[in-house]
C-alpha cells in the first residue's frame, strides 16, 4: 500500500495527472528496491532516495512526461536531511534518469 500527504504534494509543485505518477513512480521504487542494503553514511538513507529519483527521471524520460520539470522544481528548493539529500542533488539524479532515454530505448530496438 502507498501513502502520500496531499499537502506535501501541493508544496512539492505536483499539480497533475502526470507528475502524480512520476511520485508514484519513486515511491514504487522503494518498494522494490525495501530490501536492499546501500553503503553509505545512515545505512545509505541517501542512496535509498536518490535511486527512486533516478527511475522517476527514467519513467520521465521514455515516457516524455513534461511534468517532471514541475517536480524538479518542486523538489530543487528542499534542504537536505539526515534521510533525504538536498533536492539540487535529487534533481541531479533525475535529470541523469532522463537524459539515458535514448540509451534505454536502443537497446529495445
Amino acid at each position: 500500500v502507498l501513502c502520500f500527504n496531499m499537502q506535501q504534494l501541493i508544496d512539492m509543485k505536483v499539480d497533475s495527472k502526470d507528475a502524480f505518477s512520476l511520485v508514484m513512480t519513486h515511491e514504487c521504487g522503494h518498494r522494490v528496491l525495501q530490501n536492499t542494503l546501500f553503503p553509505g553514511i545512515a545505512n545509505g538513507q541517501w542512496e535509498s532516495e536518490l535511486c527512486p529519483d533516478f527511475f522517476m527521471g527514467c519513467r520521465a524520460g521514455l515516457w516524455n512526461m513534461n511534468a517532471i520539470d514541475k517536480v524538479v522544481m518542486g523538489l530543487i528548493l528542499t534542504d537536505g536531511s539526515p534521510s533525504h539529500p538536498e533536492g539540487t542533488l535529487r534533481a541531479l539524479f533525475i535529470r541523469h534518469g532522463t537524459s539515458l532515454q535514448k540509451c534505454i530505448t536502443g537497446v529495445f530496438h
